[in-house]
């Protein structure tokens, strides 16, 4: 997905996506969050917000570093997407993992990668 309107493309994932979804700008930074996000908070914890390192807060979970790796490349732009589930206690529900969905998109001539979250028992992917 290209744009160059970044409201637009914040507003048509916000209500594209039911669950938790975020904007990263190219370094990784947390640039917005949909109203999900702000409502319940995040698997990352309260802490994820704008202006947050998401990959910063991602390496404090166990197991994350892989999705670190891919997230990083995306945002290096290799690759379009990606797709990954992990558990993080920080979760309302540990014993169902959560899915995280990243996809990159150009806003103002800079790659961004959109992020969702999603619970696997609510999963509609």
């Amino acid at each position: 997905m290209s744009t160059s309107n970044p409201r637009a493309t914040r507003q048509d994932g916000a209500t594209a996506w039911n669950g938790q979804a975020c904007l990263l700008d190219h370094s990784g930074a947390i640039v917005w969050v949909n109203e999900v996000w702000r409502r319940l908070g995040t698997p990352l914890g309260d802490e994820a917000d704008h202006g947050t390192d998401y990959l910063e807060l991602l390496e404090s979970i166990a197991g994350a570093n892989s999705i670190v790796a891919q997230l990083t490349n995306l945002l290096a732009g290799d690759g379009d997407c990606f797709e990954a589930s992990h558990g993080s206690a920080a979760t309302p529900n540990a014993s169902q993992p959560n899915l995280l969905r990243a996809e990159a998109i150009t806003l103002a001539d800079r790659r961004h990668v959109l992020v969702t979250h999603g619970n696997t028992a609510d999963a509609g992917w």
